[in-house]
């Protein structure tokens, strides 16, 4: 499989094809326990894979009450994705209580683990919808330069004749990670004041976001990013109506943290459409007046608090 890393700007086409591309991988190391190469025959291979049903938030957390710990499997098919499918079923047969449906908040997380110099390593993690479509992986483990796999406490110490070689699907999972947990060479066909509706269920709640630039900097600061990295870093900031800060906030699309209530495996980029409208006023305003100047989003990143950020969007729908 080819390398992904980020080297050069890719296109949004190109990044959804390694999002794509990484899903067959796991799918498939998933269910491959024979392929790789031990160094020392005198310590068996093992490996296992744990899922745990998992919640959006802490609200209806009861429904994961039963599923505290991890269970376990020896294989992905039949038996991890039958017992998934299984308890799926009845979760969403029985979701009356909770304010959205099952399959909008709740999520598996299936982990890979490893035996490598007798200790269990977290290898990746895998997140699959109610309906078993798997959402998106989390490289959890180190690699060295020889691909080989150890835990992290062996990272400068370790026993050079006690850990494995990696399938050239988990080779694939480990060198794309950074690639799609963080989008920032990547070219998005959006303008400023652009209106986004981003649909990350189960792992994060629908929102609205208005486009605001490719950077929360300049042009010029754009063309130094060239030199120091060897492409264009853009970061995509977008306005959005932020919970813990009841009120509008700056996020960044480029980025799997990009709001403080959406957790997601990569960046959202694959999530995205374009809207005419939102039901959110400030939005509204803000995409208006951002399409009339786009400078104006550079005058609001220095502006300190939400509260001054509204006021200033409605002071400036008025005079328009």
């Amino acid at each position: 499989m080819e390398r992904y890393k980020m080297k050069s700007n890719i296109t949004l086409e190109q990044y959804i094809e390694i999002v794509e591309k990484a899903k067959s991988a796991a799918l498939y190391d998933l269910d491959s326990f024979d392929i790789f190469e031990l160094h020392n025959p005198d310590n068996p291979i093992f490996s296992v894979l744990g899922v745990k049903l998992q919640c959006r938030d802490n609200k209806d957390c009861f429904w994961v009450s039963g599923y505290d710990n991890y269970e376990l499997f020896l294989r992905f098919n039949p038996n991890l994705m039958k017992y998934i499918g299984e308890e799926s079923s009845g979760l969403l047969e029985n979701d009356e209580p909770m304010k959205e449906s099952a399959k909008d908040k709740l999520y598996w997380e299936v982990t890979k683990y490893t035996k490598v110099d007798n200790v269990m390593c977290r290898m990746y993690d895998a997140y699959f919808s109610l309906d078993c479509e798997l959402l998106g992986i989390d490289w959890c483990c180190s690699v060295d330069s020889s691909r080989s796999l150890f835990p992290d406490y062996h990272k400068f110490r370790r026993n050079p004749e006690t850990y494995i070689m990696m399938s050239d699907a988990q080779y694939f999972l480990h060198d794309s990670a950074e690639q799609l947990r963080y989008g920032y060479n990547v070219e998005l066909p959006y303008q400023p004041g652009d209106i986004l509706y981003i649909d990350a269920r189960p792992l994060g709640k629908p929102l609205y976001a208005v486009y605001c630039a490719e950077t929360d900097f300049g042009k010029e600061h754009l063309e130094w990013t060239l030199q120091e990295y060897g492409y264009y870093k853009r970061t995509h900031p977008c306005l959005y109506i932020s919970e813990d800060h009841n009120g509008l906030d700056i996020g960044h699309l480029a980025d799997w943290g990009f709001t403080d209530y959406m957790f997601f495996p990569h960046a959202p980029l694959d999530r995205i459409k374009v809207v005419d409208t939102c039901d959110n006023p400030l939005l509204s305003q803000a995409s208006t007046i951002l399409k009339a100047n786009p400078e104006v989003f550079h005058q609001w990143t220095e502006i300190p608090t939400t509260y001054n950020l509204q006021e200033d969007i409605r002071l400036r729908t008025v005079d328009c």
